[in-house]
């Protein structure tokens, strides 16, 4: 790909997270890693010992007396001096190039003066804006602020935390204020509602106290999980956006007025969105974006050119466990790759299982994402729907 910096592993990968390689043991995952994978980095790991192992094992021998795991070669499992000296030289070519050896010390007036340059900013704001991915559009976006005059939408933001939901919302709809259109509180009589969802299945290792939870979900009763990442007997309930029933309810409403929702969807794991995007008219996507950037595409004031980092699973079918522990979509596969391993019964007339198909027809997978037309000073809005329901059908 042209890259020339290191590369950082995620963490986790000789300990608990080892897909792919569950027969080598620790220094053996290691070598192979910098060796044959071309890491420079492994996050979280201060087994040296382990590292150690796997360099001396080159060279005294060890694999004389020792099996080579099936399926790879002494070469792949050891960690060479070449390998050794590739890795050192990439992650301190960044160091030295940061100037961490000459001067690792910073003015601090001058630390904040460089983070407060305006013209950073307003790049990294680039950046967010052109970020956002617009994964639905029935033609209701863009809402062109000029058309929307005396217009009634209702704002709301959902997250995993009721409290924190209930502040956001707040915030969300102070940014709202003095547009055209006007504020309500009452679904029921909208003209559009914009629904900000920020799910969360916790936190690294202790997300959950069974399977990571990927549906946009509250109080969702699943099984709890043994020593052995088998499902266990026992169950549990997980939340991973709370009031998630509350979006069909208020689509509802809005929709018996003959309104539009529209609802973004911030990205931090692979979401299932089966209970969100059915009910909505429009949806967006960030990866923990901007408010503020997310505001500029539903309203027209960027045209959307993100495309969607990850592939976004269809349901709890194609994540499914069986009680050895073992995932019908092999763990070691990233989501883009699943299709060729998933079993024939799952897939649809297009040979595909894993990634979620919305009502238009359109798979939530890597690369994907529409646009609509940058919005011209005079441009009607309807000609911009039009013109956007074009595009989507080219997609």
């Amino acid at each position: 790909m042209g890259f020339e910096g290191y590369i950082n592993s995620d963490t986790g990968i000789v300990h608990n997270m080892s897909w792919g390689v569950e027969s080598l043991d620790k220094p053996e995952r290691i070598g192979y890693a910098v060796n044959q994978a071309g890491v420079d980095l492994i996050s979280g790991l201060f087994d040296n010992e382990y590292g150690r192992e796997a360099y001396d094992r080159g060279l005294n021998g060890y694999y004389d007396t020792h099996s080579v795991p099936e399926g790879f070669r002494k070469e792949d499992i050891i960690l060479t001096e070449e390998a050794l000296n590739r890795a050192v030289t990439r992650t301190l070519t960044e160091l030295f190039e940061l100037g961490m050896f000459e001067n690792p010390y910073r003015d601090p007036k001058k630390a904040l003066e460089a983070a407060s340059d305006k013209k950073d900013w307003d790049r990294a704001m680039e950046v967010h804006r052109k970020s956002v991915v617009l994964l639905k559009n029935d033609g209701t976006l863009p809402l062109m602020e000029e058309h929307l005059e005396n217009k009634k939408i209702y704002a709301e933001c959902f997250y995993k935390d009721a409290q924190r939901a209930e502040k956001a919302t707040v915030k969300l709809r102070e940014a709202l204020k003095n547009k055209a259109f006007l504020l309500t509180e009452r679904p029921e009589e909208a003209d559009y509602a914009i629904l900000m969802l920020y799910p969360s299945s916790g936190e690294y290792f202790n997300a959950t106290k069974g399977y990571l939870e990927l549906e946009l979900c509250e109080e969702k009763e699943v099984p709890d999980v043994d020593g052995e990442g088998r499902p266990a007997e026992g169950t549990h309930r997980e939340t991973t956006l709370k009031g998630a029933g509350r979006i069909r309810e208020l689509a509802a409403a809005v929709h018996k007025n003959g309104g539009k929702v529209i609802g973004n969807l911030n990205i931090t794991l692979a979401w299932e969105v089966g209970n969100a995007e059915p009910y909505l008219d429009a949806m967006t996507a960030g990866v923990d974006t901007e408010q503020s950037a997310v505001l500029d595409v539903i309203f027209g004031r960027f045209s959307p050119v993100g495309k969607l980092p990850v592939t976004l699973p269809r349901g709890d079918q194609v994540l499914a466990v069986d009680q050895e522990g073992v995932c019908v979509s092999p763990n070691d596969v990233p989501g883009f790759d699943k299709d060729q391993y998933m079993p024939e019964h799952l897939k649809d007339e297009n040979g595909k299982a894993y990634a979620y198909r919305d009502e238009a027809g359109n798979y939530y997978e890597l690369d994907f994402g529409l646009t609509y037309v940058q919005p011209r000073p005079g441009f009607a809005a309807a000609g911009i729907r039009q013109l956007s329901r074009r595009i989507l059908t080219v997609y």
